[in-house]
């Protein structure tokens, strides 16, 4: 079916909040059972229809808004990572379990792709316990030494392993090696053959890298700890700041860095002439991503409280969490804050919905795809779209909890589709009726 028979028109209206210090309400927790494993960088995931999904000790979890249990997976291992949803709603995760055979240890590492429902999509060998980025088409990608599967996890050269990875809307890849160096790398089609661009010598150990406006951002320690922004297009200049940080950072719309460190203080670092820094201090380690909402405010954990910052590094208010913080927060479209502890997922209705654009959370987005996509916010964006045989697929972004697609035969009468959701502010399209000749399609965000 030629894709000139289809019109996609574009309408969009961005949900607002009133950005008004309101103290939180506690909605519900959640009871997560003890998790021996790894204290690793974690965040939940929301689902196109509002599902909240977290990876905790050997399981993953799928919550529903009312705090219940919608299903759990158990890998059987020690230890799985965030949650990755690709557009279609599979969730991607790796898992490591420690083993002995015959006599000496091994660790053991599995990659997983569950489809919404909880059921095994696919199962194979993985090389890290790293966190999957998700490309616009849907397929995984992960560092280490990773290898070609049936669901698109490509191999990247081995550079000596390699850290988290961040990917830009181009299909760009940027991820710190463990030979020292900082690499960028492309990728040239859908088998897995990667280029490199280019790449820089620390002679460091990285951390999660982020995205902002024509730079890639990540932390690098040696002994001293330090911020490093790299330019992504030529000409741009570098940025490097003291930060002796565990927790990654993430920008706002305006290039500035916020980011958690090892002594309790959670700093702004500006990138850009005419906006201020500033620091807040806590008396507890900061060792998860913040949050930004669309309020200006940043939303952060600090020993088992939670912070909300202005935009000015005033604190608006501090809540008492169950138990001591275990990720970082994420927040739904309709402004409730999603974050673990060392024994419950707890929501808290914040009455503010997320930042858009750049990198605002851990993993950029409400599904943790750790890419960053050309949504900037307020504007439905379209990601990928092609005719397919009988029918038509299409990846959108929009603000979270606003989107859906319509069709229509004569552009007159149009039928809402219902197999599109958007509370992760993604729509997804894979549309096939072999008895239709023609179909119109139109995005719009009320």
């Amino acid at each position: 079916m030629p894709l000139k028979k289809y019109a996609v028109a574009l309408n969009v209206a961005l949900l607002a909040f009133a950005a008004v210090a309101q103290n939180p309400i506690r909605l519900w927790d959640y009871p997560l059972p003890m998790n021996n494993g790894q204290m690793i960088p974690r965040a939940p995931a929301i689902g196109a229809e509002g599902t909240v999904y977290f990876g905790w000790g050997s399981q993953m979890l799928a919550v529903n808004t009312n705090g219940t249990l919608q299903w759990s997976y158990d890998t059987g291992m020690e230890e799985v990572t965030c949650p990755a949803l690709a557009p279609d709603g599979t969730i991607n995760f790796c898992a490591q379990s420690a083993s002995y055979y015959p006599v000496y240890p091994y660790t053991r590492y599995t990659n997983y792709a569950l489809t919404p429902s909880g059921s095994v999509a696919y199962q194979g060998s993985g090389s890290g316990l790293l966190q999957m980025a998700i490309g616009k088409h849907g397929e995984a990608y992960q560092g280490g030494n990773s290898v070609s599967t049936p669901l698109g996890i490509f191999s990247l050269f081995n550079y000596g392993g390699a850290s988290n990875l961040a990917v830009d809307k181009d299909g760009r890849t940027y991820f710190g090696g463990s030979d020292g160096n900082f690499y960028c790398v492309g990728y040239s089609d859908r088998s897995g053959n990667f280029l490199p661009f280019w790449y820089d010598y620390f002679d460091m150990s990285f951390g999660q890298p982020v995205l902002g406006d024509g730079m890639v951002f990540f932390t690098a320690a040696n002994g001293s700890s330090f911020l490093y922004g790299l330019p992504t297009r030529s000409g741009g200049s570098s940025f490097t700041a003291d930060c002796a940080a565990t927790a990654s950072p993430v920008v706002d719309q305006n290039n500035s860095v916020y980011i958690g460190e090892n002594d309790g203080t959670f700093s702004c670092f500006p990138t850009r002439f005419g906006i201020s820094g500033w620091s807040f201090a806590t008396s507890n380690s900061i060792i998860f991503a913040a949050a930004l909402g669309a309020n200006g405010y940043a939303y952060f954990g600090s020993g088992s409280n939670l912070f909300a910052v202005d935009t000015n590094g005033v604190e608006q208010w501090q809540f008492s969490l169950p138990d001591q913080v275990a990720s970082s927060p994420i927040i739904s479209g309709n402004g409730v804050l999603y974050i673990g502890t060392e024994s419950t997922l707890t929501a808290l209705q914040i009455f503010t919905g997320p930042a858009g654009g750049r990198w605002p959370m851990w993993g950029c987005d409400l599904r943790n795809g750790f890419r960053a996509t050309p949504f900037d916010g307020a504007h439905i964006a379209i990601e990928y779209m092609n005719a397919i045989t009988n029918g038509f697929e299409l990846v959108a972004c929009c603000p979270p909890g606003r989107g859906h697609i319509e069709a229509s035969t004569n552009l007159e009468d149009w039928t809402v589709l219902t197999n599109v959701g958007s509370a992760n502010g993604t729509l997804y399209l894979h549309d096939v009726n072999p008895t239709l000749t023609r179909r119109f399609y139109k995005i719009s965000s009320p």
